[in-house]
């Protein structure tokens, strides 16, 4: 959290009066459902000695509604926080790295995916292909297989942005 708070000041500072507020609204996945596992660990109280361990798996559907606010600079830099598909806040900052006019590729690190992945951090990355709306609006396309997350589906997210 501190990593995005300290890049969030660092964008703030650099960034005067440029680049866009991102409006995160839903993701499609390639499978409609995740593998939730439940471990639970029998301890005795006198030797402190693990007596069993359970563990109950359940399918959960992902949440494709993935509501949330971020800022991109014009340098790309951007940071913001939505609800992810497994209904975890998720806060991130990363890089846009525009290769034409609309397609192009993000990388970016969230919080939100621990129970998932076990890590605090989770590497974000995708590509990206922009659609020119009109009058400042842009909707965004962000595609990402599964590569960081390899027991998960891959997915495809929709933002709408607007210049400010």
């Amino acid at each position: 959290m501190r990593l995005v708070l300290a890049s969030i000041l660092s964008v703030l500072w650099s960034t005067a009066h440029a680049g866009e507020i991102i409006v995160d609204v839903a993701s499609i996945h390639t499978k409609p459902t995740y593998e939730f596992t439940t471990t639970t660990t029998y301890i005795d109280r006198d030797t402190g000695k693990v007596l069993k361990t359970e563990s109950t798996s359940e399918f959960r559907r992902y949440n494709n509604f993935n509501p949330g606010v971020g800022y991109r600079t014009d340098g790309g830099w951007m940071f913001g926080s939505y609800r992810n598909s497994y209904n975890q806040r998720t806060s991130y900052a990363g890089k846009e790295f525009m290769f034409t006019d609309n397609f192009g590729a993000i990388l970016a690190l969230g919080t939100g995916y621990k129970e998932e992945t076990g890590r605090t951090l989770q590497p974000i990355a995708g590509l990206e292909y922009k659609v020119r709306l009109g009058g400042g609006y842009t909707a965004n396309f962000v595609a990402s297989p599964p590569l960081f997350r390899p027991n998960t589906a891959g997915f495809l997210h929709l933002a709408i942005s607007k210049s400010i």
